[in-house]
Formats: structure tokens, sequence, C-alpha cells
């Protein structure tokens, strides 16, 4: 009977020498057992390997140029009967595979380099991690950044009209299980707060949801691959659902973690979003409803938010629909009184009307005021002229 090798060579990243001695030496050396896994993490690459005591080890490494801390790095390790390739991208990736004759010197390998990167966490309740998705190459490709973002709270909300106020007030208390609906909509004119919301809503829910960022909406829902890629494949999902590591059936190790949702956020969609949608994308509008209360959306967790600037009646009635939108919310101007109580709590004042202003407008005319009493207020040093 010949042995069966089960191994996953999509996972292994070939940009350099290392990975393809991997692949090469697992053949060569016939090693039949195999284990993966992808974790994100603030933890050095530096810091792993000095840990894995490879005194007796021979290292090949590969960087890309030009050098630099937080550049791609890719490692070949050869410990004898097992041999392991470990591709950090500098920007807390972590995408590690191994190979051995021996499945329990494999399984405590791997376990040992998982229990050296913990999971990335909020910095502080302001600074939380974020997940951002572009298709590249064909390719769906993760940056993470962790990003600063504002805190809900009386002087926030004044940005914003009275009936969205009282909306996302509801918004902000929302906690698992959410019941009702899957899809966030956020429209309203330029300048008046969508992009500032989107960031304090990711504050908000971080402790309960991992935030993905669509760079490229238009591609992300006009491919099924790339869809699919950030929805089965980004690292909390792999983490909390599946087994750490995925080899042979007796390898699996789970890992036992609450799951989180998916907040998936994609900005100025307007050209998915209109009554003529399916005539103009196609299949696009069916992927988005699908993710909102399909199945994919269902058995996910996943809460898909969406920006636009479009008005509501442009848009199309499916996206709408109750049951479906878990919140849809207008950002329109402010009234008088509310411009007013807004310049209170910022301590500015600004001449003319105060009707009808958006948040935008109020923050650009409060600084210049700002900036032209600052003017007005300098002393001329040395010799000026009388």
């Amino acid at each position: 009977m010949e042995d069966s090798l089960m191994f996953d060579l999509s996972r292994i990243s070939v940009v350099g020498y290392p990975s393809l001695m991997f692949i090469n030496q697992v053949f060569q050396r016939e090693l039949t057992e195999t284990a993966n896994f992808d974790r994100s993490s603030t933890t050095s690459v530096d810091e792993v390997l000095s840990n894995l005591e490879l005194s007796g080890a021979r290292i090949i490494t590969h960087h890309m140029m030009p050098k630099s801390p937080n550049s791609y790095r890719n490692y070949f390790i050869d410990m004898g009967d097992t041999i392991l390739s470990v591709n950090h991208s500098g920007n807390f990736l972590f995408a590690v595979t191994g190979a051995s004759k021996d499945r329990k010197t494999l399984d405590v390998l791997m376990n040992k380099i998982l229990s050296m990167l913990p999971r990335l966490k909020a910095k502080a309740d302001n600074i939380i991690p974020i997940t951002y998705w572009a298709l590249a190459g064909g390719n769906a490709v993760r940056r993470i950044r962790y990003g600063t973002v504002p805190v809900w709270d009386d002087s926030v909300a004044l940005n914003y009209a009275s009936d969205a106020r009282k909306k996302l007030t509801s918004l902000m208390a929302l906690r698992p299980p959410i019941v009702a609906g899957r899809m966030l909509l956020f429209h309203g004119v330029p300048g008046t707060g969508k992009s500032y919301m989107v960031r304090t809503l990711a504050q908000n829910w971080g402790k309960w949801c991992v935030v993905h960022y669509i760079v490229d909406p238009e591609r992300f829902l006009g491919d099924a691959n790339y869809m699919l890629n950030v929805i089965f494949d980004n690292e909390e999902e792999k983490a909390e659902e599946q087994p750490a590591l995925t080899g042979s059936a007796s390898s699996q190790v789970e890992v036992s973690a609450e799951r989180k949702h998916q907040l998936i956020i994609m900005e100025d969609a307007n050209e998915f979003l209109g009554v003529d949608a399916k005539e103009r994308t196609g299949q696009s509008l069916s992927r988005l409803l699908n993710m909102a209360d399909g199945l994919v959306g269902q058995e996910l967790n996943l809460i898909i938010l969406i920006t636009t600037n479009e008005p509501i009646e442009k848009i199309h009635p499916a996206i709408k629909r109750h049951g479906r939108c878990l919140s849809n919310i207008e950002f329109g101007t402010l009234s008088a009184e509310e411009s007013e109580a807004w310049l209170k709590e910022h301590d500015a004042e600004m001449e003319g009307s105060l009707e009808g202003l958006t948040v935008a407008e109020l923050y650009a005319r409060s600084r210049e005021q700002r900036q032209v009493a600052t003017k007005t207020n300098t002393r001329h040093m040395g010799f000026v002229r009388s």
C-alpha cells in the first residue's frame, strides 16, 4: 500500500528559495505527516526562532529587498526528520507549515510555535487591529494595522442630527446574538460623519467583532473567489472555528474559543446599491444580499456595513428591505439648535446662519475662525514700520 500524502501546496507562499526548498524536501524525504496554520500576532519572528532552540538546525533565510525590520521574511528550517517553512509578512502575519515522518513530534513542535503567538488584541480602548483587504495579482491580499478610533460619547453624539443620533445610540448598545438583519446602511450627503461613525462603531464592537475593511468593494463583490477568501480564510475564522493545525485527521488540535462576528466594511459602494444595480453589476448585488441574510451570512456571523452618498430613494429596495437591514440610518445636516450645541461643546463661534450645516462644515469654519483669531492676535517682534 502506498502512503497517502495530505499536503496543501496552496498554503506555501512560493516567493523565495526557502519555500521551494521545503516543498522539494517533503517529496525527497517522503515526509507523510504535515500540518500548517496561519496566525496574526505582535510577536517578532526573531523571538519565535530564538525560542525554538535551533542550534543544530540548518536554516535558509529569504528577505525581500530593501531589508527592514518589517520586511517579508521566509525561513526553511531543517531539523533532520522534521522540517519547517516559516513565513512572516512583517505585518503581524505568520504562515507556518511543518512536515515530518512522526506525527507526535510534528504536533508538539507546531503547538509550541502556536503558544508563542498570542492573537492580536486591542492595545487600548481606542487602538484596535483592523484587517484591510484588496485583490492583487488575482489573490486576496490582507494587511493588518492598528488604527486609532474614536470612542462613542456625548461629545461625539453631537456630530449627528437627532434622528440619526437616536439610532446610533441604539446601535452602540447592540450585542450578540444578532437575531434580525445582517446589513447596516449609512447614507447621506458628504460631510455628515459617516466615515467617522464607521470608525466609532469598529471601536465599540471591537470586543465581539473582527473588523475587515474592503479597499475595493467593486472587485470584492464582483469576484466570488475573492469574497470567499475574505469570509472563509480570515485569521480569526481559522483560529476559532477550525482546528488550529490542518493535516491528517489524527493531527487535528481543537481550539476552544468564543465565536466572534465579522464586521465587513465597504465605503462608498454606490454602484451596488442603486435601483438598476442588477443590470449594471450582474451578480454583485445577489452576492451582497446572500452575504447579508443567506446561508453564508447566517453561518459565519457576518455583519456588512455599507456607506453611500446616494439618497435613500435611489437605493435598491432589496437592500433596505425590513428584516434584512439591521439598521438603516440617514446622516443628515444639523438644525440651527444642533449646530449651536456643537459649537458650545467645542468652545467655538461662527458667524452667519447655523441651519442646515454638516459637521464637516462646522469643523472647517470653526477652524478657520480660530486661525483668523490667532493671526489677528499675533504680536510682531523686531523692527516694524510705523
